[in-house]
C-alpha cells in the first residue's frame, strides 16, 4: 500500500468507530420508554452526524471526489457516492425530525421502529459509504497521484472540512426547519 493515504485513512478509521454510537443506540431502543442513557446516545449520534460525517461529506464532494473525476476521466465517476451524501443527510433530518418527537423517555411503537430504521441506516450507510471509498478510491489515488498532488488533495480537503464545519449552525438550521 502506498503510505499517501494513510492520513485519509486515518480519519476513515476514526469515523467508523464515531459511527459505532449509533448502532450500539439502536440496539439499545426498547418497546416502551427511552432509558437516559439511549437518549443521550440519540442526542450523541445526532451530534457526530451534523460536526463530524456530514461536514466530512460536504468536503469530500468539494475537494476529493474532483480529483476522483479526473482520474477516472469521469464528471460522472462520483454521482453514486454524492448520492449516499445526500441520503445519509436526508436520514440524519429524518433523524432530527424524530428525536424532536419524543415525548420525555416514553416512545411509541411506531418511534422505536422509525428509531431503529433511521439509526442502523445511518450506520450501514456510513460504513458501506467509507468501505467502497477505502477499497475503490484510495487505490485509484494511490496508483495515479504523486505525492506532491496527494498532499495537494489532502490540504484542500482539510480546508473543505474546516469550511463545512464553520457552516455546521446552517447545517442545523436545515434540520430544524424538518
Amino acid at each position: 500500500m502506498n503510505t499517501s493515504t494513510l492520513p485519509l485513512r486515518e480519519e476513515h478509521r476514526e469515523l467508523l468507530k464515531d459511527i459505532e454510537t449509533l448502532r450500539v443506540t439502536a440496539d439499545s431502543i426498547t418497546e416502551d420508554h427511552l432509558s437516559a442513557a439511549t437518549f443521550s446516545g440519540i442526542e450523541t449520534s445526532f451530534d457526530i452526524l451534523v460536526h463530524t460525517i456530514i461536514p466530512h461529506a460536504l468536503a469530500e464532494d468539494k475537494a476529493l471526489y474532483p480529483i476522483i473525476q479526473k482520474v477516472m476521466g469521469s464528471r460522472h465517476a462520483t454521482e453514486t457516492m454524492s448520492h449516499d451524501h445526500m441520503v445519509i443527510s436526508n436520514l440524519t433530518r429524518e433523524l432530527s425530525y424524530l428525536r424532536s418527537h419524543v415525548s420525555g423517555l416514553s416512545v411509541t411503537k411506531d418511534q422505536v421502529c422509525s428509531l431503529r430504521r433511521v439509526l442502523y441506516g445511518l450506520y450501514l450507510m456510513v460504513k458501506v459509504h467509507i468501505d467502497k471509498e477505502e477499497e475503490v478510491y484510495m487505490p485509484l489515488l494511490e496508483e495515479n497521484l504523486k505525492p506532491e498532488e496527494f498532499n495537494k488533495m489532502m490540504n484542500s480537503l482539510e480546508a473543505a472540512v474546516r469550511e463545512s464545519k464553520s457552516d455546521i449552525p446552517l447545517i442545523l438550521e436545515g434540520f430544524k426547519s424538518s
